[in-house]
């Protein structure tokens, strides 16, 4: 559901089209000489985006730019236009850092420009592409606050049943997205409604684009811990897009995932295997039988049935994503390294201590190299290794393995226990209306070590 989130705030970054030089051109001939110029910069950037090629576009948009402040003073709504549209064109490059001077140079001519001012529907243009680019750089409450100036100003200028109004439903979408990052599950679940009800009415009940606002509305409620109702929610996604698009489409993909996960989260195992499976077959045909998103379709279906206590299955499904993640990524990745870790634990459990040893060995093999390493798996690892050596009956490497793992785990502790101390220092020099919020940050627990005997 993410990649249709990212489509949804792209296309909303064009929101404020170019408007032609010769409307704002003064009578006499140098002037019409002179919008011919500027028109011309403005045709070249739009053929540019038309062949995908935004940093062209974005450079034709900054000639514009320039011409029109020399033209037409800097106070002119196309100089301040100009400069969005340089940021809207970077922003399709995803080249956010690039973008936010352009944009913030356009936002500050646009609020002292007398034509344009703080309520002018170019402004909120200008709001919703640096909410955009807060949001690519993942400063979501940057992003919020950008979004919602942005929103003011539509509601105010496309009231309910007009052209525009759809611009209300993208921001609201954009502000359920942002919220979604900061765990504002309950306003994201607004936002969103307040989409949705705008699609449907628009599209009708059926249409696609109400099924990927269901997707991302039962999204909401899995991150919440409501699984009845993402399932709800998954379900009416996965309804529309069987009717709009038919049985064994690429589309149906993201539905049968979504749902599979959350019946599998509430325990509904033979269901959510029928739906990993009917996406695995989908996949399979789309990308072949050696694709990465297939790797993950085996990596779903392993888990479920380890969940249903069916080890010989759920290895058999680890060993086949392994067998892809290895030929696509490599050896040295992290993913499959921590495809290893889940490996080596389902030999374990099924008293396969030698292939459990020598999973436990290759995943820590990989993330030993990595400059940064996850300490807590590294130490689960050892502790693995621990536990299939002292099964063995081998106790020397057992008890020097453990004695890894615990080393390593200590050395977590202390960190989070440091953590905590700096975590309540910065507290006490809040005010004290805010000390009590402060205090109940939560960080990661680092986890209890268990020996395996």
């Amino acid at each position: 559901s993410d990649c249709v989130c990212v489509g949804l705030i792209l296309a909303a970054c064009n929101s404020a089209p170019t408007k032609s030089a010769k409307t704002q051109s003064k009578p006499g001939v140098r002037a019409r000489v002179a919008d011919r110029v500027l028109d011309n910069y403005l045709r070249r950037a739009n053929e540019s985006l038309r062949k995908h090629n935004f940093e062209e576009a974005a450079g034709f948009y900054y000639k514009a730019a320039v011409y029109s402040q020399k033209k037409y003073g800097p106070h002119h709504p196309l100089v301040a236009t100009q400069y969005n549209n340089i940021g809207s064109a970077l922003i399709r490059k995803r080249k956010y850092k690039r973008a936010l001077p352009y944009l913030k140079r356009g936002l500050k001519l646009a609020l002292s420009s007398p034509r344009l001012g703080p309520n002018n529907t170019v402004t909120a243009s200008i709001y919703n592409n640096l909410g955009t680019v807060y949001h690519g750089q993942r400063e979501y409450k940057k992003a919020v606050e950008y979004y919602t100036k942005c929103l003011h100003i539509q509601e105010k200028a496309y009231p309910a049943n007009t052209r525009f109004h759809y611009k209300v439903a993208l921001s609201h979408f954009n502000l359920g997205l942002a919220n979604r990052h900061l765990r504002h599950y309950d306003q994201a679940i607004t936002h969103y409604k307040h989409a949705l009800d705008f699609d449907i009415k628009k599209n009708g009940p059926n249409h696609p684009n109400v099924a990927s606002l269901y997707n991302a509305i039962g999204a909401v409620y899995r991150y919440k811990g409501d699984m009845r109702q993402a399932m709800n929610y998954y379900q009416k996604a996965l309804d529309i897009d069987l009717k709009w698009y038919g049985a064994g489409s690429p589309k149906l993909i993201t539905p049968y995932v979504n749902l599979a996960t959350a019946k599998r989260r509430m325990g509904q195992l033979d269901k959510a295997i029928n739906y990993y499976e009917e996406a695995l077959k989908i996949q399979t045909k789309e990308q072949g039988p050696r694709g990465i998103r297939v790797a993950s379709r085996h990596g779903d279906l392993g888990l479920t049935y380890a969940m249903k206590g069916n080890r010989a299955k759920s290895i058999a499904h680890y060993e086949k994503a392994l067998s892809i993640e290895l030929e696509v990524l490599g050896s040295n990745s992290n993913t499959v390294a921590s495809r290893y870790s889940v490996l080596g634990k389902a030999y374990l459990s099924t008293k396969q201590y030698d292939k459990a040893i020598d999973a436990f060995q290759k995943a820590l093999t990989v993330e030993l190299k990595n400059p940064r390493p996850a300490q807590i798996q590294i130490a689960s690892n050892y502790n693995g290794m621990g536990a299939a050596y002292s099964a063995k009956g081998e106790t020397k490497n057992a008890i020097s393995y453990y004695k890894k793992a615990l080393d390593l785990s200590i050395w977590v502790k202390r960190i989070h226990v440091r953590n905590q101390q700096l975590r309540k220092s910065l507290c006490l020099r809040k005010k004290a209306n805010r000390f009590k919020n402060c205090l109940s940050i939560k960080s990661q627990p680092s986890g209890w070590l268990f020996l395996w005997w």
